[in-house]
């Protein structure tokens, strides 16, 4: 092949060796095996290698390069021989193509040899001085066109520079991102061991009101086990409102913001039970609403209990004959209609009157010494 077919060849190569890098800019992890397998054919090397070099490089630490890639990859296996690591050094001490000959860095000529691999050239990838790393090309096939294949590769290094800083920046971004994963997931662990041992009920809802998430305590509440619920919707638990309602009502929560109310829900053995609801939307959380509910059922009849009794003395002093008054010190607080009958007085006028106005005169000193 003549140097101008050779020229021709590269030219058009390094063409297309251009136009991935700049493809794949954004995605380095994959530009690596097409770039080093279209580095082989263009230089006819029998091992093309990457490195990535470490920010914190020793002289006497070559092992912490970490490779990037290796074409063929069945040579994977040589990767942490001697060979590499005086290459690797050298990459740092020459920070420029170099060849490795029997006039070149002899003695990493003898271990190439020894593996049966001649020639072989070195480009450090380098970006604002700074060493970012090393391609290596063992066995080329011929010194033939070699001053213009180290020319044109000379060409591409400040190309191949940008872009593996770019890709180092990139692999770093990956390795944050995979620590900010597991970090999350960690936390949603953490997060959903809390939402399975609270005694309140918790929901993931759609916006339709689909069941999408629901924890151990509404399963107690309501008898059902969680794989029945994933199929439910809210309308067929609640019992005061209809499907539309309850649509309605989870607009209103998108729009207007979160909600606590009061409602009834029927259990799997066709009981019902009270809730308080809160409940909240979630652009977050994949446009989805949460809801806490809490089972108030002890509590609402305590207070319909209080409330019957409260019923039951007020109808009883309220038909009484007698007058019946609650005071402190004389201040009337209560009383009842009797009382209003025989004094003459109205309910209004007897609440906060001194009652001790309303005994006669002769008995009033008797009456404050029992009372005080």
């Amino acid at each position: 092949m003549t140097d101008y077919q050779f020229e021709q060849i590269f030219r058009e190569m390094s063409f297309d060796m251009i136009k991935d890098i700049l493809k794949y800019t954004e995605s380095p992890s994959k530009s690596i095996p097409k770039l080093l397998s279209e580095i082989r054919e263009l230089t006819g090397a029998k091992i093309v290698a990457i490195f990535r070099c470490p920010s914190s490089y020793s002289i006497d630490e070559p092992h912490a390069h970490k490779m990037l890639g290796i074409n063929p990859k069945r040579k994977k296996g040589l990767i942490k021989s001697a060979l590499y690591e005086k290459l690797l050094m050298l990459s740092h001490q020459e920070k420029e193509i170099f060849i490795i000959d029997e006039n070149h860095h002899h003695s990493c000529y003898s271990l190439l040899q020894n593996k049966g691999i001649g020639l072989s050239l070195v480009m450090p990838i380098v970006a604002d001085v700074h060493l970012m790393g090393s391609f290596i090309m063992l066995g080329l096939p011929t010194r033939n066109n070699l001053n213009l294949l180290i020319k044109g590769l000379q060409t591409l290094a400040n190309l191949f520079a940008l872009t593996f800083k770019g890709s180092i920046f990139y692999l770093d971004m990956e390795k944050r991102v995979a620590e900010r994963t597991k970090s999350l997931q960690e936390s949603e662990k953490r997060y959903k061991n809390i939402l399975q041992t609270t005694n309140d009920g918790f929901w993931n809802l759609s916006a339709e009101g689909n069941i999408l998430d629901v924890n151990d305590a509404y399963c107690k509440m309501s008898g059902y086990s969680r794989a029945e619920l994933l199929k439910m919707n809210i309308s067929d638990l609640e019992i005061n409102k209809n499907y539309s309602e309850i649509n309605n009502h989870l607009k209103t929560v998108i729009h207007q913001g979160p909600d606590r109310f009061e409602t009834t829900h029927k259990r799997k053995d066709g009981t019902t039970f009270m809730v308080e609801v809160s409940v909240s939307y979630m652009e977050s959380n994949g446009n989805s609403l949460i809801a806490f509910l809490r089972d108030i059922t002890t509590r609402k009849e305590s207070e319909l209990a209080l409330k019957e009794s409260e019923a039951r003395f007020k109808a009883l002093h309220n038909a009484s004959f007698g007058g019946i008054v609650i005071h402190d010190k004389g201040l009337i607080l209560e009383c009842n209609a009797g009382l209003s009958k025989i004094t003459g007085f109205s309910y209004d006028e007897l609440i906060g009157m001194d009652g001790l106005l309303l005994i006669s005169d002769d008995t009033r000193d008797l009456v404050v010494k029992h009372i005080s």
